[in-house]
């Protein structure tokens, strides 16, 4: 995994596209990310 420097400090917190701040273990975050991976994922195996 590549890590990225802001050189911000997010403190533990992302931003979403609607401009709120939320922790970064929030649950509908993590929801969301392991909702994008699984669609990544089926993008992969159903390519020719």
């Amino acid at each position: 995994m590549v890590k990225i420097y802001t050189k911000v400090g997010d403190h533990g917190q992302t931003k979403q596209v609607t401009g709120q701040m939320v922790d970064k273990d929030d649950a509908r975050l993590k929801r969301w990310v392991r909702s994008m991976n699984c669609k990544a994922g089926s993008a992969l195996l159903l390519r020719p």
